[in-house]
């Protein structure tokens, strides 16, 4: 048995130029919290917990799994015939999770393997944050050509965003994000597109306030979407009849990663075998390196946290 995964690339970067992130230092402390202090509440049911693979060295990544946690009140539903749906009843002490695999290295690049109930790397910020100390951002890194539109775009005039996930869905309602986008009313599942009309004038874009959100959340888009595209016109580029030509971004597709089949656990089949995705994560990375790609979306990530 195999699962599928996208191997996915971020930048980390400093929050504090007066105390860089230390990376050995942190997952030192993390890996030596007690039991007790593994689970961090972010309160309002949010749970995360990180378990240190390996520290690592200045020349070996830091390991780690990075688990979005359930509370009662946001568990999964169990459903057994003439029963009905119930929240999954779980021992005391354990807890209902999503996993992601996690490797830092040294010279500020990440990676982990995205799958629909990812865990986004605000939390590991966060938990480095309040339980190491240690301040860090995380960025997702977009190959040349999807950074050159997204620094090219003039207004985002649409977004098409769809939440699939029922877990999601509370999260981005408890964030406060997008009120003016997302129903009010409770679905399981979420679509919503919207946008200029064609008898608004050329020059009319999205409110600054909601563009500016849509894009800082672009960061962390896998922690709330499962589908996010932005439209807009171009700065640079016309049509042949002279118009601004229209550029479409898909913030989630786009980044730069590597499609991987992967073994299964044979204990958890549900994710791939451990050491076999951190692998695949380390031969991923050396590919990119080769082809020169790393480096050209580090670049390109530069660019746009410039402009």
């Amino acid at each position: 048995m195999a699962v599928d995964r996208r191997l996915t690339f971020y930048a980390w970067a400093d929050t504090n130029q007066k105390h860089p992130f230390d990376r050995l230092k942190g997952a030192s402390a993390l890996k030596g919290l007690g039991k007790g202090k593994i689970v961090l509440d972010h309160g309002e049911d949010e749970l995360t917990a990180v378990e240190i693979v390996s520290v690592g060295t200045m020349t070996a990544p830091t390991k780690l799994l990075l688990h979005a946690l359930h509370g009662p009140g946001s568990r999964p539903s169990e459903y057994g015939p003439g029963v009905g749906t119930r929240t999954i009843q779980i021992g005391k002490g354990s807890y209902t999770a999503f996993t992601g695999h996690v490797l830092i290295w040294e010279d500020k690049i990440a990676a982990t393997d995205i799958h629909t109930n990812s865990p986004g790397f605000g939390r590991l910020a966060v938990y480095f944050r309040r339980q190491a100390g240690e301040r860090v951002i995380f960025r997702p890194l977009y190959n040349q050509g999807t950074a050159d539109r997204l620094k090219d775009l003039e207004g985002i005039r649409g977004v098409d965003f769809a939440i699939h996930e029922s877990h999601k869905i509370v999260q981005a309602r408890k964030s406060g994000m997008l009120r003016s986008l997302i129903p009010r009313r409770k679905f399981p599942s979420i679509s919503v597109a919207v946008g200029m009309s064609r008898k608004e004038p050329k020059d009319s874009y999205i409110e600054p306030d909601v563009e500016e959100e849509l894009l800082g959340l672009a960061d962390d888009a896998e922690q709330f979407f499962d589908r996010l595209i932005v439209r807009g016109l171009s700065k640079t580029e016309k049509t042949a009849t002279g118009k601004k030509k229209s550029v479409k971004v898909n913030l989630l597709s786009e980044r730069l990663h590597v499609e991987r089949n992967l073994e299964s656990d044979t204990v958890n089949p549900s994710l791939p075998d451990q050491a076999r995705v951190f692998t695949a994560l380390a031969s991923a990375r050396s590919g990119l390196d080769q082809t020169g790609a790393l480096e050209d979306a580090v670049e390109a990530r530069l660019s746009l946290d410039e402009g």
